[in-house]
């Protein structure tokens, strides 16, 4: 399996790149072929394009990397810490995407289960799952409405939706 390794950022920790090499050598002790993508921007989504292979000057619709052949996008912001089993875990997920979530400093997750519309008139943002009640889950649900794009993958079938091509907006 070919696995491109998006990393969004310029500066990574210690404890990043060991995770990331950890990853990318059970990927190569396991038959998968991993391919690095990385780019900066301070625009985070203009970064995120740039990661993708998009370029403005080449239009709206562009296949990703370039047109190169992969199975799998593993996005993997620069302030994530992940281990193998982490890794392994999103890989065997049987689903277009899947993400990786973690607790953030004020109890919840970036993980929305349902676009509540109602609540996001009242609050300015939509509803985020506790940390608590996502470990009391245990990952009980398959299906969420929206996740931050911090530690996630992407399967290569999901650009069919936009015919191989995936317009500049999909990462904004």
């Amino acid at each position: 399996m070919k696995i491109v390794f998006c990393l969004p950022g310029n500066s990574y920790s210690g404890i990043f790149l060991q995770s990331f090499i950890g990853v990318w050598t059970w990927c190569l002790q396991n038959g998968h072929q991993p391919i690095l993508s990385q780019q900066h921007s301070s625009m985070v989504n203009f970064a995120r394009c740039k990661v993708a292979g998009a370029d403005v000057s080449k239009g709206m619709y562009q296949k990703p990397f370039n047109g190169i052949e992969y199975d799998r996008m593993m996005w993997i912001d620069s302030d994530q810490v992940f281990t193998v089993e982490h890794f392994t875990k999103l890989l065997s997920m049987d689903c277009d995407v899947a993400s990786g979530w973690y607790s953030q400093s004020h109890g919840f997750t970036p993980v929305v289960e349902n676009l509540d519309d109602e609540y996001f008139n009242t609050h300015g943002h939509y509803q985020f799952i506790k940390t608590e009640e996502m470990l009391e889950r245990k990952f009980a649900f398959k299906e969420i409405m929206y996740s931050e794009l911090h530690i996630h993958y992407i399967h290569q079938t999901v650009c069919n939706i936009f015919k191989n091509n995936i317009p500049s907006i999909f990462f904004q």
